[in-house]
């Protein structure tokens, strides 16, 4: 029996298949390549230090990206943000991606919206936080002045257990 050769056309289909899925897992792996610090990476219960308990939750990961949920008094989620997050020089900088409402269907709303910022680049001013002291399970910051006569406050990041 004569052996059977490849077409040329079936190669090139491969090839083409093979560089496709290459670029895939090239693309995936930059995506969730770390690029946080990693004494921030994980879920965090922000205050202003004010007598209120905590009213927001952040989620810092590890690719430089956050999930901000803003909650009511009663612990229900009233919204949720997307930021991307940096540490550079003792600083702390929350850029916002999107924002969308917790009610109705918000999956879809915060995914038109994540990728129409990410396309558009992001809508406002970055938020700037000076780090003042960190331990495992806290983090004590200070918010930058972003216009003249602004006073700084105090934001506590206290670290949520997830078991």
């Amino acid at each position: 029996m004569d052996a059977v050769e490849l077409k040329p056309v079936n190669r090139r289909r491969r090839r083409v298949i093979v560089a496709f899925v290459l670029v895939l897992v090239s693309l995936g792996a930059w995506w969730y390549w770390p690029r946080g610090d990693a004494r921030f990476v994980g879920r965090w219960a922000m205050s202003d230090g004010a007598i209120l308990p905590h009213l927001r939750e952040i989620e810092l990961q590890a690719n430089g990206e956050s999930r901000n949920w803003i909650l009511a008094p009663n612990r229900t989620i009233v919204g949720v943000s997307r930021w991307d997050w940096t540490v550079d020089d003792q600083v702390l900088e929350f850029t916002e991606i999107s924002t969308a409402p917790a009610a109705g269907p918000s999956y879809l709303i915060e995914l038109i919206e994540y990728v129409y910022r990410r396309l558009s680049g992001p809508r406002e001013t970055p938020t700037r936080m000076r780090i003042l002291e960190i331990t495992r399970d806290r983090i004590t910051l200070e918010t930058m002045p972003i216009v003249a006569g602004y006073e700084p406050q105090e934001v506590i990041l206290t670290r949520i257990r997830v078991d």
